[in-house]
């Protein structure tokens, strides 16, 4: 690199930062900024906040019994438990993983019952969900002692290497993932679009064109502004699930690719629209047809025959495999990293499109 290059990148790198820094602050005092975070933080915590503030009187767990033992009916009797039979093991895993209710699940060896008979102290197999590790002894605890009471006989719960990880298929985390493409979309085409349009309402962006900046600078310097916020967003909704992650460098790369996605969506509407009413009406209509393929999934809608090839092409699809890719257990990462290629791909051409529409506006 010759000595004028080396005087050349840092002026560049601080007209970029100094746009940057420049929108970050501005947006925060619009108000518009705060007003998406707490929307988002609160969308996120309604559930978790419920779920405390309602103390169920009962157990809530899933049961596999392939011996039929006297436990089940004891436990099916009982008020202080609420039982979900499972057919097989690979089926009680899924009810402790994927389920929202379910707190543990029981494994009754063959035999229980003479184990009982016999005086020996009988040991369940407990599964617990990946989110719930952390506190999976403590419940299995709890679990012992309520069925010592209810049997009158020591019982013993063991966990270890019982620990169970999501699918990624879901419906729990289908819509977690809808959830956060819904907001990280939002976000992008909400607040991007407004730093473009406060450029033009006060005709600074002809200013910053005439100025040393370069169009390229000009976009890159909007760019980290609004991937700083979508970035505190992805943030806040994986420091609320932290407990769920099972891949942290996977939600990393889907923070960071998520963020390009939605800011080079937001970009190309601030580029290419003069009003705030013609870039609402537009936004409504993207994050409508990005978003609704998520949901219709879990409503399991009969989509077109000419159109099912080409969902999974849908950005917002790729980006909700890579979500669940960060909670499930196993990740095929062929399918990662096409899902990865999907978002970028989709994003560069944004990108080209957001540098065609601010040269036109400058003819």
């Amino acid at each position: 690199m010759t000595d004028k290059m080396k005087e050349y990148l840092p002026g560049k790198l601080h007209i970029i930062w100094t746009i940057a820094s420049k929108d970050i602050v501005d947006a925060t005092r619009t108000k518009l900024v705060l007003s998406l975070i707490i929307a988002l933080a609160a969308m996120l915590l309604l559930p978790k906040t419920v779920g405390l503030l309602i103390d169920l009187p009962f157990t809530e767990l899933a049961l596999y019994d392939p011996g039929g033992s006297w436990l089940a009916e004891q436990m099916e009797a009982s008020d202080r438990f609420r039982v979900h039979r499972a057919s097989s093991l690979p089926e009680l895993e899924a009810m402790v993983s994927e389920s929202i209710r379910v707190e543990i699940g029981l494994v009754v060896p063959p035999g229980f019952d003479h184990m009982l008979a016999a005086g020996e102290l009988p040991q369940l197999a407990g599964h617990v969900a990946w989110a719930n590790r952390l506190k999976g002894r403590e419940m299995a605890d709890d679990l012992e002692q309520q069925l010592t009471e209810l049997l009158g006989r020591l019982v013993h719960i063991n966990i270890e290497g019982n620990i169970v990880t999501q699918t990624g298929s879901g419906r729990v985390l289908g819509m977690l993932s809808a959830t956060a493409i819904t907001i990280i979309i939002t976000v992008g085409t909400s607040l991007v679009p407004h730093l473009m349009f406060e450029e033009k309402r006060t005709k600074t962006m002809e200013a910053l064109l005439l100025s040393p900046a370069s169009i390229g600078q000009v976009i890159t310097g909007k760019a980290l502004a609004g991937a700083f916020y979508v970035l505190v967003a992805a943030g806040v909704m994986f420091a609320v699930n932290w407990a769920g992650v099972a891949h942290w460098w996977i939600a990393l790369l889907f923070s960071v690719c998520s963020a390009l996605f939605a800011v080079a969506m937001g970009l190309l509407l601030g580029s290419l629209f003069d009003s705030s009413r013609e870039i609402s009406g537009s936004m409504a209509v993207i994050i409508l047809a990005l978003v609704a393929p998520l949901y219709a999934e879990m409503v399991i809608i009969n989509w077109p025959e000419g159109l099912v090839p080409l969902i999974p092409w849908i950005p917002s699809v790729a980006l909700s495999k890579v979500y669940r890719f960060s909670f499930s257990g196993s990740v095929n990462l062929d399918q990662l990293w096409l899902n990865l290629g999907i978002v970028l791909g989709a994003a560069l051409l944004l990108y080209a499109g957001v540098i065609w529409a601010v040269r036109r506006s400058d003819r």
